[in-house]
């Protein structure tokens, strides 16, 4: 993980065995808010900051994202652009995901 990014359809992410700072502290009671991009992993919700502890998350689940435009520069293909770029035209960033659109 310390070397690339991690691509819209990789299946994989931060091991779930790995307790995260928010999920401890939330634990204790506390309530954390994340506000960026996270690159650790969003194949499934089990790998969103939502499920890792936080309490919101505002922000980007994947690299090459415009803070302007909400576009993607696709990693795999330009279909996959296509398909981020119509979600982000509707969909607010960070309750949209890739699979939705999977055909």
């Amino acid at each position: 993980m310390q070397q690339n990014l991690i691509l819209e359809p990789e299946p994989w992410g931060l091991p779930l065995s790995e307790v995260l700072l928010p999920q401890h502290l939330s634990a204790l009671g506390y309530t954390s808010h994340a506000v960026g991009k996270w690159h650790l992993g969003f194949f499934k919700k089990a790998y969103t900051p939502t499920a890792r502890g936080f309490s919101s998350h505002f922000g980007f689940w994947n690299g090459y994202q415009d803070y302007y435009t909400h576009t993607v520069q696709a990693s795999v293909s330009d279909n996959i652009a296509t398909m981020w770029t119509a979600c982000y035209a509707y969909v607010l960033p960070y309750i949209c995901t890739y699979k939705e659109f999977q055909a």
